[in-house]
C-alpha cells in the first residue's frame, strides 16, 4: 500500500432504499478505481448525529492505518456549516463540521484539520442537498491518490470547530455524568460512559437507576444478557466497552422511552449507580 491511503470508510443516515449510497461510491471509484470501499453503516438514524458518531469512535481500532472515514449525516446541508477534514495520527476523518468527526478525531488525536475550499475538486454542479456526492466523496477519492488536503481546502483550528456536548462525560469522585448515544437493533441503549472509568462497578453489584424524567430502577450490573430472566433488565458493559442499559430479550429503548441525548448520571455514592 505505501504511503497512500487506499481504503474508504463509509456512514451515513441515507439507508439503501434510495441510490445515495450506490452514486457516493460511483464518484469515488470514478476517481480511483483501486481504493476499497467499506459500507459501516447506512441505517444511522435520520439526523442522528449522536449515533454516527458513536459507531465512528467505536469502529476505529479494527481499520487499517491510513483508512479514509467519509461521515454523511448531515442535517445542515447547503447551509454555512463548513466541510471538513481532519488528519489525525492513524486516519483522515471526512464530514461536516457538525461534531460528528470530533470524538473520534480526538480518540485518535489530532495532526490538522482543514476546511474544503477548492472547488477544482468538487462534482459539478454542486447540489445544496448532496454534497455527500459533490464535495465528500471526491475528497476522499482524491486524498486515496495522494492528494495533499492543503491543495483541497485551507488549515484551520480544531477549536473553531464544532464540538458536540453529547460526546463528553463528566467524571467526580461521587459521580459520571454522560449521555445515551447508541440503540443498537436489538434496543439495547448504550451509555458514553466507558465502564473501565468506573472503577468502583463490580459485576453482580445491585446498582439504582434513574432515567431522567422517566423510571427509578434497581438493577443489576452483569456480564450477560441471559443472566437475568427474559424481559428483566440490567445493565452491562456492551461490546465497545461502554455501559449499557438493556433488557433481555428485550429493549430498554422502547420499554422507557429513550431518546437520543437522555441524560446519564451515575453516582459514586455508596455504590449506587444513578442513570
Amino acid at each position: 500500500m505505501g504511503e497512500l491511503q487506499r481504503i474508504i470508510g463509509l456512514i451515513t443516515d441515507f439507508g439503501l432504499k434510495d441510490p445515495y449510497v450506490a452514486i457516493m461510491k460511483a464518484v469515488i471509484l470514478n476517481i480511483n478505481p483501486n481504493v476499497e470501499i467499506i459500507d459501516i453503516s447506512h441505517e444511522i438514524e435520520k439526523f442522528s448525529i449522536a449515533e454516527a458518531s458513536f459507531i465512528l469512535t467505536s469502529s476505529l481500532k479494527y481499520f487499517p492505518r491510513d483508512t479514509v472515514f467519509v461521515v454523511v449525516v448531515d442535517p445542515g446541508v447547503g447551509s454555512s456549516r463548513r466541510a471538513l477534514i481532519i488528519q489525525t495520527k492513524n486516519f483522515t476523518f471526512i464530514g461536516p463540521d457538525n461534531g460528528v468527526l470530533v470524538p473520534a478525531a480526538i480518540k485518535d488525536g489530532v495532526k490538522n484539520v482543514y476546511e474544503i475550499l477548492n472547488r477544482n475538486f468538487f462534482l459539478k454542479p454542486v447540489s445544496s442537498t448532496f454534497h455527500g456526492r459533490d464535495i465528500f466523496a471526491p475528497a476522499a477519492a482524491y486524498l486515496t491518490l495522494g492528494t495533499p488536503p492543503e491543495i483541497l481546502g485551507r488549515k484551520i483550528n480544531l477549536n473553531s470547530i464544532v464540538k458536540p456536548s453529547w460526546a463528553t462525560f463528566k467524571l467526580s469522585k461521587d459521580k459520571v455524568e454522560g449521555y445515551f448515544v447508541y440503540f443498537n437493533g436489538f434496543g439495547n441503549a448504550s451509555t458514553n460512559i466507558p465502564a473501565d472509568e468506573v472503577s468502583w462497578l463490580k459485576y453482580g453489584m445491585r446498582v439504582r437507576v434513574n432515567i431522567h424524567g422517566k423510571a427509578s430502577l434497581i438493577i443489576k450490573f452483569l456480564r450477560a444478557y441471559s443472566e437475568v430472566e427474559e424481559g428483566e433488565t440490567l445493565l452491562v458493559t456492551n461490546s465497545f466497552g461502554f455501559l449499557e442499559l438493556a433488557v433481555n430479550k428485550g429493549s430498554a429503548r422502547r420499554k422507557y422511552n429513550l431518546k437520543y441525548g437522555d441524560k446519564v448520571t451515575t453516582s459514586f455514592r455508596t455504590h449506587i449507580c444513578y442513570l
